[in-house]
């Protein structure tokens, strides 16, 4: 469930173009403790789940993915 947070919470980011930060490189941690890492993929995360549809903006229903880069990439274009 981790990867799916992360991905989410990383999608929502880029959608509201807040700032993302770097990686790390190592994560301090003292035994018993331990670091896990996780893939954080947006494009996959946006592909499974943000596939609502969506007719705004577009003629045909398209998934609302597909709405929010078309409104993002033409902001003078009205509904």
């Amino acid at each position: 469930m981790a990867e799916d947070a992360a991905s989410m919470w990383l999608w929502d980011a880029e959608n509201n173009k807040e700032a993302i930060p770097d990686a790390s490189n190592a994560l301090p941690h003292d035994p018993p403790q331990f670091v896990s890492m996780i893939l954080a993929d947006t494009d996959a995360w946006r592909s499974a789940n943000d596939n609502i549809e969506s007719k705004e903006t577009l003629a045909a229903a398209a998934p609302q993915w597909l709405n929010h880069e078309a409104e993002t990439a033409h902001p003078h274009i009205q509904k």
